[in-house]
């Protein structure tokens, strides 16, 4: 498994696999750091344009600010 390492930032989100070896369909599952404690309960979104859709994609981050 391929983990980010921190930059230093207060605010961090770290992928727990390297983004660039997952396959269509793949989560991707990050870990949410906010001054170096998991940030839990965080509403995460990211956006994907498929076929000129935009999708919006909503999750909320886990006690120990994992998300997928």
């Amino acid at each position: 498994m391929t983990r980010a390492t921190p930059s230093g930032q207060r605010l961090e989100i770290m992928p727990l696999r390297n983004p660039l070896a997952l396959r269509a369909g793949d989560a991707l599952a990050l870990k949410i750091v906010f001054e170096n404690r998991p940030l839990a309960g965080a509403l995460v979104k990211a956006w994907h344009k498929h076929r000129g859709q935009l999708l919006l994609i909503r999750a909320t981050t886990s006690l120990a600010g994992l998300v997928e």
